[in-house]
C-alpha cells in the first residue's frame, strides 16, 4: 500500500519524475520521435558541421574586425575539437558510444539537448546554439 504524497515529499517527487523520464525514453524511435541517446550522439557531427558553417559565414562577414574574427575563430576551434572527439567515439563503435552516453549525467537530457541544438543551429540563433553545445559538453562531462 502506497502512502499518499505529502507536499514537499522530495522522494515521491523524484520517483514521479523518474517514472516520467522512463516513459519518455521508451518510444526511442529516433532523434525526432522518442529520446534515444545513441541516435542523438550519431546526429552530433552533423550539428557540429552546420555550426562550423555558420561560424565561418559570420567570420567572412566580419573579416574587417579582428576582435570578432578572433573570437569566432576560437569558437570554431572548439566546435571542431568536439566534432573530432564525437567522431572518434562513433568510429570506435556502439560500445564506445554507449559508454559515452552512459557516462553522461542524464542520457535522456543529453538526447533532448542534442535535438534542441539541431533546431537552433542557424546564423541568427548562433549564441543560443553555442550555449546549448556547452550544455551538451557539461552533460557529457567534457567541460
Amino acid at each position: 500500500m502506497q502512502k499518499k504524497a505529502k507536499v514537499g515529499d522530495k522522494k515521491i517527487i523524484r520517483r514521479l519524475d523518474m517514472k516520467r523520464s522512463v516513459r519518455r525514453a521508451r518510444p526511442a524511435a529516433g532523434i525526432s520521435g522518442g529520446i534515444n541517446p545513441l541516435l542523438a550522439m550519431r546526429e552530433l557531427p552533423r550539428i557540429y558541421e552546420r555550426m562550423g558553417d555558420c561560424l565561418l559565414d559570420r567570420m567572412h562577414r566580419h573579416a574587417g574586425n579582428p576582435g570578432v574574427t578572433r573570437s569566432l575563430s576560437r569558437q570554431l576551434d572548439w566546435v571542431g575539437t568536439r566534432a573530432q572527439l564525437v567522431n572518434s567515439f562513433i568510429a570506435a563503435g556502439d560500445g564506445a558510444l554507449g559508454y559515452l552516453c552512459a557516462e553522461s549525467l542524464s542520457p535522456e537530457r543529453l538526447a533532448s539537448l542534442v535535438e534542441l541544438t539541431a533546431r537552433h543551429v542557424a546564423e541568427e540563433r548562433l549564441p543560443v546554439a553555442l550555449f546549448l553545445m556547452e550544455k551538451i559538453d557539461e552533460e557529457l562531462r567534457l567541460a
